[in-house]
């Protein structure tokens, strides 16, 4: 923690502050079994959960699935877009693989 950070797999994917301190007049609301197994919340003073925090395995689970969303809508927008399409070897061929 402590340094800004950026997927390398995907350019779409938005920067992450990780620096940034929680709000100020915050606490870990306690969570339960029920709420997302160790999935915690920081909330103000009123009890309004402000930011959550979440297991590392969680987020990466996310991260993943971000990807793969990303990659269906970049399937959909070429399907949208049209055009010809090329062979596996035609690709490589162009791509001097």
């Amino acid at each position: 923690m402590g340094a800004e950070t950026k997927s390398t797999t995907k350019e779409s994917t938005s920067k992450i502050n990780t620096t940034r301190p929680p709000r100020e007049n915050t606490t870990v609301e306690p969570t339960h079994r029920g709420d997302g197994g160790g999935v915690r919340y920081l909330v103000d003073a009123d009890g309004t959960r402000q930011e959550v925090v979440i297991p590392i395995g969680v987020y990466k689970q996310l991260l993943e699935e971000l990807e793969e969303l990303d990659d269906v809508r970049a399937y959909d927008e070429a399907k949208r877009e049209g055009g010809d399409p090329i062979s596996l070897a035609d690709m490589k061929a162009d791509l001097g693989l």
